[in-house]
């Protein structure tokens, strides 16, 4: 509805200033003694017009997108885009923590980035349990297929991902520095995460049948207002605190 008022809204505002723009030429038409001249006049008051309408509602939107916490988004965040974090030059000073059924799409850039970035203190990974009956509904959603339609082959190749994912987290430099924490959670969540400093998300959208180049949303932590982040901060907490730690 309220997009539908801004439209109206809008095209109020465009007819008003055609009617405007029309009497004017015709007044100056008259005054020039011209008809050509105020035509002329006419068409350099309401040309520009909609030009800066447009440009000026688009500002509008982005700066309602701004006050809601949202900074950026990327249409196919991929393997390419996670390297401008898992680098040296990092986004990441402080803490680091990510949410998702496992990390194996990132484990390479993981083992290089923690092996050489001694600044970060904290790392928390929440994966979902191997043994959890959402795991099951997990696997169906990410192939689009129906749950009664998941082969417990496909399951067991699955649980041995995870376990194999964990084996790995707990073999870097952080987790043996006592810097990470790994924990279980049980429930399916459709989307992913990562938690940057306690002041940024990278939401991942995903989608039916994609594990991969999923739209990304980024949004940060504003201290006037509540925002998207707030949201999925909460979510990280309720989970964070209902998980199952690993030993």
């Amino acid at each position: 509805m309220k997009n539908k008022s801004n439209n109206i809204e809008y095209y109020n505002i465009l007819i008003w200033q055609i009617v405007v723009s029309l009497i004017t030429a015709v007044i100056l038409s008259i005054y020039a003694k011209s008809i050509l001249g105020g035509i002329i006049i006419c068409a350099l008051i309401l040309i520009p017009y909609p030009i800066i309408a447009y440009f000026f509602k688009k500002y509008k939107k982005l700066s309602e997108l701004k006050k809601s916490g949202i900074i950026g988004y990327c249409e196919k965040f991929d393997s390419k885009t996670d390297c401008d974090i898992f680098n040296k030059e990092s986004l990441v000073k402080e803490t680091f923590c990510y949410f998702g059924a496992s990390t194996n799409t990132i484990l390479e850039l993981l083992k290089e980035w923690t092996a050489y970035n001694p600044t970060i203190s904290v790392f928390k990974f929440l994966l979902i349990n191997p043994e959890s009956k959402e795991l099951k509904k997990q696997i169906a959603f990410e192939r689009n297929i129906p749950e009664s339609m998941v082969a417990d082959e496909v399951i067991e190749t699955e649980i041995i991902r995870i376990e194999s994912a964990i084996k790995v987290l707990k073999d870097l430099r952080p987790y043996k520095e006592s810097k990470m924490e790994i924990r279980l959670y049980s429930n399916f969540v459709p989307c992913w995460f990562y938690l940057i400093d306690e002041r940024t998300i990278y939401l991942g959208i995903m989608e039916k049948g994609k594990r991969s180049n999923q739209s990304v949303i980024i949004t940060e932590k504003l201290n006037d207002n509540s925002t998207l982040f707030d949201v999925y901060k909460n979510t990280w907490d309720c989970i964070w605190s209902d998980a199952t730690p690993v030993n």
